[in-house]
């Protein structure tokens, strides 16, 4: 395996986004001027071996696979205002014997757009198309294994208008999103599971110093649901929050809320929920070539699970950036991310430890070893339908991964 893995590490690979930030910049990239536009195409392919990628301990089946990734953004800039259109292809291929039906083809269209319309008013706009696909093994509804990845398609559009000019008291952002979500195979399971989901929120920030501000946020998202058979019926999770988004001294910034979540259902077969829910970042920099980062939620999200009335996700993560060199930078990451299933008595627990190293080999070509190991638990559930299975979420699962990313 470690020969295919240094064999395929001569073709570029783009694991992961080559690209550093909304207006288009990306690490190393020095784009291919077009009339009024930048292009920065890139190129990739990651190899990699998974021991278990069914996330089944009792059906374990290891492969080997690689991902070849194409990709390229277009960035326009007028003044302040700055528009981008991306799209990034992940095309999977396994060749372990047997696991070529997990083969997919992922393909996004981002378009970003950034208007500033004075020195208080700007307003941000995001449309999407993305073509993705559920591994075998990560979706729960019915409890079991579909014989090929569930593939979907994501078609939605959001947006942000903020008020306020910088240094201002106060500050108000006001967003809207919509995204409609359609299974596109394995109909006989996935049909409960196209769904349209509307945002509509607002924030409002107040500067308490000169670069921290406490805020107040408000959102409401509305699920609807295409069929009758669905595993839930329509709802809306509200969100009501406060918390500060602040940066201390140059070495710690961060953004965190906390507050009330509500699941409300259309219907009364299943319980309403209410309780405690959060979302942030915290960023230190202890030296300029020392970075850690943590990043906390906990949030509900829509049960895929016949017979569970709410789903809740809690996970938190750190990862510790360390640069040896302006070439070579190592990276420690440890997360842990549990589910409860309301109405089921499930709850699970996943920890999750990696390791990676980067090697800047020229401005436009970067490299990525890294090992990643899962272990998930789960407290014994009865099924309705299915019976009682006591170690049906258990697993433990490694991943080793190299690839090379470039872009001109």
């Amino acid at each position: 395996m470690l020969q295919r893995i240094l064999a395929a590490g001569v073709v570029l690979s783009a694991f992961g986004s080559v690209y550093a930030d909304d207006a288009g910049t990306a690490a190393g990239a020095a784009g291919i001027p077009y009339g009024p536009v930048t292009v920065y195409p890139s190129i990739g392919l990651s190899a990699a071996h998974d021991d278990n990628i069914y996330l089944n301990n009792a059906a374990r089946q290891s492969a080997n696979y690689e991902i070849v990734s194409p990709g390229v953004k277009l960035l326009a800039q007028n003044r302040d205002d700055v528009y981008s259109l991306d799209y990034q292809a992940n095309l999977g291929r396994y060749n372990s014997s047997g696991t070529s039906n997990n083969n997919y083809n992922d393909q996004s269209l981002v378009g970003k757009a950034s208007i500033v319309a004075s020195t208080r008013a700007v307003f941000k706009l995001q449309p999407e198309f993305v073509i993705g696909h559920d591994p075998i093994g990560t979706t729960y509804g019915g409890i079991q294994f579909t014989p090929v990845p569930n593939k979907w398609r994501n078609t939605g559009i959001s947006g942000v208008f903020g008020y306020g000019s910088e240094g201002a008291k106060g500050r108000v952002e006001l967003a809207a999103g919509y995204l409609a979500t359609k299974y596109l195979n394995n109909r006989d399971l996935t049909f409960a599971y196209d769904k349209n989901a509307t945002d509509l929120g607002g924030t409002f920030f107040y500067r308490v110093m000169p670069k921290t501000s406490l805020l107040f946020q408000a959102s409401n998202t509305r699920y609807a649901y295409d069929n009758g058979g669905s595993l839930v019926p329509n709802n809306t999770v509200r969100n009501y929050m406060v918390g500060a988004k602040w940066e201390a001294t140059a070495k710690t910034t961060g953004d965190f809320r906390i507050g009330q979540v509500q699941q409300r259902y259309d219907y009364g077969t299943l319980p309403n929920f209410t309780g405690t829910g959060w979302n942030g970042t915290i960023r230190w920099t202890p030296r300029e070539y020392s970075r850690v980062k943590l990043d906390l939620t906990k949030q509900p999200e829509q049960t895929t699970l016949t017979g569970s009335n709410s789903y809740i996700v809690t996970s938190s993560s750190v990862d510790w950036a360390y640069e040896w060199s302006s070439r070579f930078t190592s990276h420690v990451n440890l997360a842990r991310v549990t589910e409860n299933f309301g109405g089921l008595g499930l709850s699970t627990g996943n920890n999750s430890y990696g390791v990676s190293a980067d090697y800047q080999f020229r401005r436009w070509l970067k490299a990525n070893l890294g090992w990643t190991t899962w272990a998930k638990t789960a407290t014994p559930i009865n099924i309705p339908g299915i019976g009682y299975a006591p170690t049906f979420f258990d697993y433990n699962r490694n991943v080793v991964m190299l690839t090379l990313t470039g872009t001109l």
